[in-house]
C-alpha cells in the first residue's frame, strides 16, 4: 500500500463518530499507520489518544488473520512449530 484513502478513512471515522455520539460506544480511537508512521490518530468521546482499553479476547481474530497474511505472504509456515517461529516460546521445554 502506498497511500491511504482519505475517502474511506473519512467514512470510518464518521461511522465511528455516529457510534459515539448516538451513545453505542461510549468512546472510539483511530490510529492508521504506512510504511512505519502513524498518519491518523484520533480519539472520539471519552478518551485521548492515550488512553488504553482492555481489548481481552476480541484482538484474537485480528492476530489470527494477520498470521493468516503474513503465511500467505511466505514469512513462515503454518504447519511448523510455534517455536521455530518465535525462539523464546520454546523456552523451558515448550
Amino acid at each position: 500500500m502506498s497511500a491511504i484513502d482519505a475517502k474511506a478513512v473519512g467514512a470510518l471515522l464518521e461511522r465511528a463518530r455516529r457510534e459515539v455520539d448516538s451513545g453505542l460506544l461510549p468512546a472510539a480511537q483511530l490510529a492508521l499507520a504506512l510504511e512505519g508512521e502513524v498518519v491518523v490518530s484520533e480519539a472520539l468521546g471519552d478518551c485521548t489518544t492515550d488512553t488504553r482499553f482492555h481489548t481481552y479476547s476480541a484482538v484474537k481474530p485480528t492476530v489470527a488473520l494477520t498470521a493468516m497474511e503474513l503465511a500467505a505472504e511466505g514469512h513462515f509456515d503454518l504447519e511448523a512449530p510455534v517455536r521455530d517461529v518465535l525462539e523464546t516460546f520454546g523456552a523451558n521445554g515448550k
